[in-house]
């Protein structure tokens, strides 16, 4: 039987399996916390019930001064490319 792969947000149900695969389950879990408060996306990939793969999509400012130093902008301010100010702007009453 084929399965057709499947890309979805990490869910707390899927700890279990994204430990098991990763070996890090203070990471795991620090991920899927932020998630939830809407600082990035533990994205993960899956045919049928067999992980794949994961990745983290990091949308705060970077936590290293030699990377925000080349993300002109991304310091969350008015007029950045930050995500979350262009999810902020957008969702602003006009």
């Amino acid at each position: 039987m084929t399965h057709r792969n499947q890309i979805r947000l990490a869910h707390y149900k899927d700890v279990g399996t994204l430990v098991e695969a990763r070996g890090d389950r203070v990471f795991v879990n620090d991920r899927l916390d932020r998630q939830a408060l809407g600082l990035g996306w533990l994205l993960t990939t899956w045919s049928g019930e067999v992980l794949l793969g994961s990745m983290y999509v990091w949308l705060e400012d970077a936590e290293e001064a030699e990377l925000r130093e080349k993300l002109p902008g991304c310091r969350c301010s008015p007029g950045s490319r930050c995500p979350r100010t262009i999810e902020a702007a957008a969702s602003a009453p006009s």
